[in-house]
Order: C-alpha cells, then sequence, then structure tokens
C-alpha cells in the first residue's frame, strides 16, 4: 500500500516582510505538527524538528536570543521568544486607523476588498464587533454608489447580506457592460485608412459614382446587411441572423430602421470637424436671462406646412433643429438628412454629434427662404444662428464707429503725481515717548561676536539704516546697551535688538484693546493695507532713542 509523505513546511524567511513570513511558518509549523502527529511527541522531538525546519537564518536569530537551557527545551517558549522578536508591539490605534481609511480601488473586486478588510482588521482587537466593522468598511469604502445606497435601506444589512448584494451588483455591472459592448460592434464596410483629413470633393464624388456603378454590376447595395452581393437571399449574410438592436430577424443592426428615421449615411472621412459653435442647445437652460423667440413657417415637399417657434441665438454660429422637430416637419415618409461629421461645441467646451444636416423651405414676413440646419438627438426647440437672425433681419447689428472713454492712467504717472507719498520711510506725524522706570537698573549687555562672513553685509545694512535715519550712531558713553540678533530672511539680514531687559524697565499704559466688532461696527470702506517696516514710521523723541 503506498503512503503518502507529508511535505514540510518552508523555511522561516527572515528578509522582507518578516512579521507576516513569520506567522505562515508558524502556522505552518503547527498544521505539519498535527498532521505528522509529532504534536503527541515528546518535548525533545518537537523542538528537534523546529530547529531543523525554521532554517539556517532563524537559528542564527535564536542563538543570539540567549535563552536559557531549561527555556530551549521547551518548544512552546521558543516559539513565544520568536514571536516577540518578529511580530513588535502594534500600535491599535494606527492599526484601526488604517483599517477604517481603506477604500476599494479601481480594479479590486468586492472579494479581494473584503480579503484586504480581513486581514486588516486582525490586529485591530475587534473581538466580537469584527464583523460588523468588517461590514461597515466594506459598504462605505466600495465603489459602488448605487449598491451602496440599496443597502443604506436594508433593515438588518448583516456582513454576509452586504456581500451577497455587492457580488450581485458586481456581477450584474460586468455582464450589462459586457451587453453594452457586444451591441456596439457594428460591421465595418470598410478598412481603407484615410490619411488626409480633407479630401478633394471633385475625387470623392468621382469615387463614389465608380463604387456605385460597380455596386449596380452585382446587385447593387443590400438593405439586409448594408454590402454587395447578387440579388439572392441565400447570398445574403444577414439571412436567418437576428438584429442585435431591434431582435428581429434577416438584417444586421447597421442597418436597421427601428426608432431610426434617417436614410442610411455613407460616411465620407472618419476625421470629425469642429467648424460650428452653439452657444445654447439644451446645456445652458438653467442660466436665467432674457430669450428671444420667432414663429417661421416649413414646409416639406408634399406642401404640408407646419410653424415651428425657433430661438434667436446670436451667439451659434450655425442652425440647429433636434431630430423630433424635423419629423414633425417631414410629415409625410422618413426625413432625409445628408451625411456630416461634424460635432457642434457647446459654450462649456462639450461637444454634441451632429446626425446630420439637412435645408428645409420656411417663410418669414412673407419671404420664402432655403436654411439649413445641423440635426441632433433631443426634443430642444430650433436654434438660429447670428448670420440668419442678421440675413432675415431678425435682429440688426450697429456698431459704433468711436467710443468715449477715460485714458488709462499709467504707473508711472501716479507715482509723478502722488510723488511725495512714495519719498522716505512714510513716517506717522508726532513722537513718542517711552516712559522708563527711575528705579530700574540700566543694564549694559557685552557686544557679540559676528561672525566673519557677515560682517560686509551687515555693516551695509546698518549704513543704509542710518542714511534713512532709522538708527543714528552713538559714540559717547550711554547707560542702556541692548544685545542685538541677527535674522536672514530669505536673501536679506534683519538687524533686531534683544529687549527683554529694557522691557522690565519701561512703563506701560494700561486699556482695553478694541475688538474686531468694535472696529468693524460702523465701517462701510474696507481695504487691506501692510504697513512695510512699521516700526520704522513711528519716531521716538531723543530721551526715548
Amino acid at each position: 500500500m503506498a503512503t503518502y509523505q507529508i511535505p514540510a513546511p518552508e523555511p522561516m524567511n527572515c528578509n522582507g516582510d518578516v512579521a507576516n513570513n513569520w506567522k505562515s511558518f508558524h502556522k505552518a509549523y503547527e498544521d505539519y505538527l498535527i498532521a505528522t502527529g509529532l504534536d503527541q511527541k515528546d518535548k525533545k522531538v518537537q523542538v528537534a524538528t523546529l530547529k531543523s525546519l525554521m532554517g539556517t537564518e532563524c537559528k542564527k536569530i535564536l542563538k543570539r536570543l540567549q535563552l536559557s537551557e531549561a527555556d530551549m527545551k521547551d518548544p512552546a517558549i521558543i516559539l513565544a521568544k520568536l514571536q516577540d522578536h518578529f511580530v513588535p508591539v502594534r500600535n491599535i490605534l494606527y492599526e484601526r486607523y488604517i483599517f477604517h481609511n481603506t477604500e476599494q480601488q479601481v480594479h479590486e473586486t468586492i472579494d479581494q476588498f473584503l480579503i484586504k478588510l480581513r486581514q486588516l482588521a486582525e490586529p485591530c482587537n475587534f473581538g466580537t464587533l469584527e464583523d460588523e466593522m468588517v461590514r461597515d468598511r466594506l459598504v462605505l469604502g466600495c465603489r459602488d454608489s448605487a449598491a451602496r445606497t440599496r443597502l443604506f435601506h436594508e433593515k438588518d444589512c448583516t456582513l454576509k447580506k452586504a456581500i451577497e448584494s455587492l457580488r450581485i451588483s458586481e456581477t450584474t455591472s460586468e455582464q450589462l457592460k459586457k451587453i453594452e459592448r457586444e451591441d456596439n460592434q457594428e460591421p465595418v464596410n470598410y478598412a481603407q485608412r484615410q490619411d488626409a483629413k480633407k479630401q478633394n470633393v471633385s475625387k470623392s464624388v468621382d469615387r463614389q459614382r465608380k463604387e456605385s456603378g460597380n455596386q449596380l454590376k452585382q446587385g447593387g447595395k443590400c438593405k439586409y446587411c448594408g454590402g454587395a452581393h447578387e440579388r439572392d437571399k441565400h447570398k445574403c449574410p444577414a439571412f436567418g441572423k437576428s438584429c442585435r438592436k431591434c431582435g428581429k430577424a434577416n438584417h444586421f443592426q447597421s442597418v436597421c430602421m427601428q426608432k431610426q428615421g434617417v436614410n442610411l449615411m455613407n460616411e465620407e472621412s472618419s476625421d470629425d470637424e469642429y467648424a460650428f459653435y452653439v452657444e445654447t442647445v439644451d446645456a445652458i437652460r438653467h442660466v436665467e436671462r432674457k430669450r428671444y423667440f420667432v414663429s417661421l413657417s416649413f414646409w416639406d415637399k408634399d406642401g404640408d406646412e407646419s410653424q415651428i417657434q425657433c430661438q434667436l441665438d446670436t451667439g451659434a454660429t450655425c442652425n440647429v433643429m433636434s431630430f423630433n422637430t424635423l419629423c414633425e416637419i417631414k410629415q409625410s415618409g422618413s426625413p432625409t438628412m445628408q451625411p456630416t461629421n461634424t460635432k457642434l461645441k457647446l459654450y462649456n467646451g462639450s461637444c454634441v454629434p451632429a446626425l446630420g444636416e439637412c435645408d428645409l423651405n420656411c417663410i418669414y414676413n412673407g419671404e420664402s427662404r432655403r436654411l439649413n440646419f445641423k440635426i441632433i438627438k433631443g426634443e430642444q426647440k430650433p436654434l438660429l444662428s447670428g448670420e440668419t437672425c442678421t440675413s432675415m433681419g431678425l435682429i440688426t447689428v450697429h456698431i459704433a464707429n468711436s467710443i468715449n472713454t477715460s485714458p488709462i492712467t499709467a504707473p508711472s504717472d501716479i507715482f509723478m503725481e502722488y510723488k511725495d507719498v512714495f519719498e522716505g520711510l512714510g513716517c506717522l506725524p508726532g513722537e513718542y515717548h517711552l516712559e522708563i522706570d527711575p528705579d530700574a537698573q540700566p543694564v549694559k549687555h557685552t557686544p557679540r561676536r559676528i561672525a566673519i562672513p557677515l560682517k560686509a553685509e551687515l555693516k551695509a545694512h546698518i549704513e543704509t539704516l542710518e542714511k534713512m535715519e532709522v538708527l543714528k550712531k552713538v559714540t559717547e558713553p550711554t547707560e542702556w546697551i541692548s544685545s542685538h540678533i541677527i535674522v536672514r530672511k530669505g536673501s536679506k539680514l534683519r538687524l533686531c535688538i534683544d529687549p527683554k531687559d529694557l522691557n522690565k524697565a519701561l512703563k506701560r499704559s494700561h486699556y482695553p484693546m478694541p475688538t474686531i466688532e468694535e472696529i468693524l461696527a460702523k465701517a462701510k470702506v474696507f481695504s487691506v493695507a501692510d504697513a512695510k517696516n512699521g516700526f520704522w514710521q513711528v519716531k521716538l523723541d531723543e530721551t526715548s532713542s
């Protein structure tokens, strides 16, 4: 009888994520003991087995732990010491922070997200609340907002219900995407790439005539498959097939006429042309503004007349009409349109593809006109472009030859007119007196040493302050000497003093500071002003300086 040998676990990997590596090895070792029956053997056998399986690197670490001889004979103590070494003490608050901020990634399935949450919840010590915490994070962190909304409506949403609901929603979404991709696939009638974006019109017409002649020889274009073949239904590739659009038999989706109402258009070029701009289709109906409309009389080839209200849009560069409105005008038969690759660009930058274009006869004020309209989906009122409105006399354009404007004042003119404002420091009127306590003992600080690289720059800065009369050179003995502080702000030096001892000797005037509410209570005009070097703009009297 053949015997099955249980494979030994892999040695402990002491590189990389050693904490998870140790957990994996520890679990595999315990399973190996039970499977082989070593858990019933003597401790000496278990210790020897553990040392044999842990690997060379782990043995070196165990040796550095310096366990006593008694501890080395107990496998439980050895495992506990290695556990303390490989698995550091975790910060529960941080682990829970990571857990509660975890969200489902873009290409991550619900099952993968659930496994990750289970792993992150393990060191959080949630206890009996682990399932509820995982449920909350699973629902709040999933990317499916519709499924999340449905779960919020559940009266008793358990973890099991949440998982089932999210799985169903995920599977359904994938299936619907697959169906939509299949429905959007249409047969390719030509595969030749046109590199030139603008083709010569005469060459295009000649080519179409040649192709039409060839198709007539072969039996013409088939209305069931869209291709050209002999007039035999058995030769038609659509015979016996079902349409993916309407579900009916014996024709392809590309030539299906259900809810289409438009003759099949052969595209001359695959290049999109953004030649027309439309300010109003339906995208700015929320904008509050005054609009102007006009009623035009349209008639078809059978003489049927239709009164249609059109909106004047001077910002549009083409006339626009919805397909539903075109159907109202062309009441007999299916409306015929010419193919176009034009996309209508709205004021916000978005684009609306045109289904085609159509020339329509209309009457306004007894005058007959033929207008070209771009046809789009929807139920919007027709738009008349600025050019059409002008040509029909619906609006008039007045061009002013001259405009009275105030001359623009250059900054240099302002500087010259208010020259005195931009000279000097701009000191406030009056002088400020510092009251010193007569009982205060004057303090004289020893001058601090200045770094050699800063001496030249500091000297130049002090000379500049002397010229501006911010500082005054003192050569005679003085009672007060404060230490200086040099602060570099960006590329410039800022010279300050240490006023600690001087402030102790000053007498202060105590009064309540006004609040921001009191300051702004009666204010009507507001401005922001930043005083440059504000302390320099308050002069001190001779005694205080």
